[in-house]
């Protein structure tokens, strides 16, 4: 059960329910299941390397007793050490195609997210006084830090690391099922892969680098790092 899901494979169907546990406590409503499904098929259908809501059946989302789920494709992983690079250029060909996805996002919004839970976790009496000053600093700090910059704005993969991804026989695949898609200030330039190409390619052949700005990225990683606070103290 990978942080707030219980993922079950649905064998012998190509089928797995992704069913919504801690995090559908907090997240109200299933408009946010009903995102992903659209933002990941969206990306499967324009070939990125991503799992696809499910073919075989309706991908919902649904809801039986109040508890939310959805319907994924089944992958096969593979026994393999993951390539972190190879993730690292399909996580940016997913970027790439996600400048084109028209559906409406919310700006910022893992960031916003993690402010709504600090006030209501604060409401709660699960976080002090104290803590919750803190952090409100905090959250102020990178927004103002964010504002700051003035980068142009994307769909962007809110949860990117190697845990949602998927070693498979064609190589890193992103578990989308555990993406929280949000519309995002680009941390790089944005370009495409090859010229006139409009799929991510799935050889290994390196991307074309991007420079990244140091002190820009700081900003982000305190973003990420406020995100990351709330999550510990809601798994806790």
């Amino acid at each position: 059960m990978p942080g707030g899901y219980l993922l079950v494979h649905l064998a012998p169907a190509p089928v797995v329910a992704r069913v919504a546990t801690l995090t559908g406590t907090r997240r109200a409503g299933d408009d946010w299941l009903r995102r992903e499904a659209s933002v990941a098929g969206f990306l499967a259908r324009s070939g990125a390397p991503v799992v696809a809501p499910s073919a075989e059946l309706d991908p919902g989302p649904h809801t039986h007793d109040g508890i939310s789920l959805s319907f994924w494709e089944y992958i096969e992983e593979v026994d393999a050490p993951l390539d972190a690079a190879e993730a690292g250029h399909g996580l940016r060909a997913c970027h790439e195609l996600l400048a084109g996805y028209e559906g409406a996002l919310e700006p910022l919004g893992t960031l916003a997210e993690a402010e709504r839970w600090l006030e209501e976790m604060a409401t709660e009496g699960r976080i002090g006084a104290e803590q919750a000053a803190a952090l409100r600093r905090d959250a102020a700090e990178v927004r103002r830090g964010i504002e700051a910059l003035g980068l142009p704005m994307q769909p962007a993969h809110g949860d990117a690391h190697l845990d949602n991804v998927i070693n498979t026989a064609a190589g890193p695949t992103g578990r989308t099922p555990a993406w929280r898609h949000e519309r995002s200030t680009s941390v790089v330039s944005r370009r495409r892969l090859r010229s006139g190409e409009t799929t991510p390619s799935r050889s290994r052949q390196p991307l074309p680098p991007t420079a990244i700005d140091a002190e820009v990225l700081a900003v982000f990683v305190a973003a990420r790092r406020f995100q990351g606070t709330m999550w510990s103290v809601l798994l806790d």
